[in-house]
């Protein structure tokens, strides 16, 4: 039995129920600002995942509204997607915020050219193409003959320059070699827990070229032989995986693909994803690399930079851009004077979001009620359901105009400035003890383009400039290691 066929049949079978990250709420019904991270009238989580950059985790998902593609990009860490219908679920995925880069759209069907011309993707997928019953013959209706591999490759190649053609199969066969021909990716179709379905799946130990595939056989999800061999095989081509969402193997195989050197591991699942399943996945990632836990909720708007400065003796500048916004309500504009602790809202100091969108966006507020002295300010960001979040603050001195930045911690990464910068910028950190200190820049698929910084450092604020004039125009990662300490910022070059 096809198992693109057994994921929908069980879909069909299951009413997915969908889970929002926090029950609603009108952007009036907004929490009274305690001072504390971030506030709502319901309990917000207490902490969320987020991608390791140089890693990709996808996810097949259960159902592709924007709500849920969001709550499995912020609450669970997912940095990519599957669309099995892009012109149903892609702007959906995009408001979600989730980058094309790391979009996997299907090229399943016939007339597949109008998806790959439309939808930008860093993937473009086919599911098992050479699917066979065990006399070797074509089955399910859904084989896809040499000519009709090739006719993807070539027009992905064409007409979406630097897209990866993706093919997946779980028999271990030769149609699997011939359909490697064509593929910049080759993965392996999750079996996990097929009995559960009374399904059949095929023998980790059956040798290659095996038109007959028998025995077939049953037994657990532990696919780590498979895995061991799919890399001998296709060497660098197997380069991603699946995971079924309802196996109990996670550490196992999260540990396997972490020492076979994958660069994705995506989860997939036949039917409504379990929430103590999901968590257990994201538990095991996190062990092995391919997540961090983060305390405190997910931020639906990445700030990308907030600066304050003096124009005169009265009036305060305040700036700051987003990345994206994920059902942004507004920002509103607090302050405090030097030496007192509680933040109030500056009367008319609201400044309306965007919304959900993808594209920076740059604000200005000037606040001409400050007066002489020392100020801090802060953003209190709301969402449209009533959750809000607040910025680290920054503080200027209105007499003098030297802007300073956030009270340090053990380790402090701070926003580089300018940002967004062409083509140079700066990046500091602040650090209260000595160690080893590893400053690497990233493109958005976690790929490592430079590293800054690599030695023992002693405490102190320290910075370094980036001239980024052999990089494109886009956003990028700047990631600061030092111990147990992770620190992860976005920049945008705008050329």
């Amino acid at each position: 039995m096809n198992l693109l066929f057994v994921r929908h049949w069980v879909r069909i079978l299951t009413f997915p129920i969908c889970c929002s990250l926090v029950e609603a709420l009108p952007p009036h019904a907004i929490a009274a600002d305690s001072g504390g991270n971030r506030s709502k009238l319901a309990v917000a989580p207490a902490y969320h995942y987020e991608p390791v950059p140089g890693k990709l985790v996808g996810v097949w998902p259960d159902f592709w509204t924007t709500e849920r593609m969001t709550e499995l990009r912020l609450q669970y860490g997912f940095s990519g997607v599957l669309l099995l219908d892009a012109f149903q679920q892609y702007q959906a995925a995009r408001d979600a915020g989730f980058n094309p880069a790391t979009i996997m759209a299907s090229v399943e069907a016939i007339n597949f050219t109008p998806i790959v011309d439309t939808f930008e993707a860093g993937f473009y997928y086919v599911d098992e193409p050479v699917e066979h019953n065990c006399s070797g013959q074509p089955s399910g209706g859904r084989f896809k003959s040499t000519s009709d591999l090739e006719a993807r490759d070539l027009y992905i190649a064409s007409h979406r320059p630097g897209a990866k053609f993706v093919i997946d199969g779980y028999k271990r066969c030769s149609h699997n070699i011939i359909a490697a021909g064509y593929a910049e990716v080759m993965m392996y179709s999750s079996y996990v827990n097929w009995s559960k379905f009374g399904l059949p799946w095929c023998h980790v130990n059956m040798g290659w070229g095996e038109d007959y595939e028998n025995p077939w056989s049953s037994g657990s999800g532990d696919q780590r032989d498979s895995w061991t061999d799919m890399q001998r095989v296709f060497g660098a081509k197997f380069s991603m995986t699946w995971l079924n969402a309802g196996g109990d193997e996670y550490d196992l195989l999260l540990g396997h693909a972490a020492n076979l050197g994958l660069q994705g591991v995506w989860l997939y699942s036949p039917g409504p994803i379990d929430p103590a399943k999901l968590e257990s996945f994201c538990a095991a990632a996190v062990a092995h690399g391919w997540l961090v836990r983060v305390d405190g909720p997910p931020l639906p708007i990445q700030l990308a930079s907030f600066v304050a400065h003096s124009s005169s003796h009265d009036m305060v500048t305040l700036q700051w851009a987003t990345l994206s916004e994920i059902q942004s309500y507004g920002f509103v504009v607090q302050r405090r004077p030097d030496g007192l602790q509680r933040f109030t809202d500056i009367p008319g100091g609201f400044v309306a979001g965007q919304g959900s969108t993808i594209v920076p966006h740059d604000y200005v507020f000037t606040d001409s009620t400050a007066g002489a002295g020392r100020w801090w300010y802060r953003l209190k960001m709301i969402d449209l359901d009533g959750t809000f979040s607040f910025s680290d603050p920054v503080v200027v001195d209105v007499v003098t105009g030297i802007e300073r930045e956030p009270l340090p911690g053990s380790v402090v990464l701070y926003q580089n400035y300018p940002n967004p910068f062409n083509p140079e910028t700066e990046i500091r950190w602040n650090m209260m003890d000595r160690g080893m200190v590893k400053l690497t820049v990233y493109d958005l698929l976690g790929r490592e383009l430079r590293v800054l910084v690599q030695e023992v450092m002693q405490a102190g604020s320290y910075s370094v400039r980036l001239n980024a004039s052999n990089l494109n125009s886009g956003t990028y990662l700047y990631r600061l290691q030092t111990g147990n300490v992770v620190a992860t910022r976005r920049m945008v070059l705008l050329k």
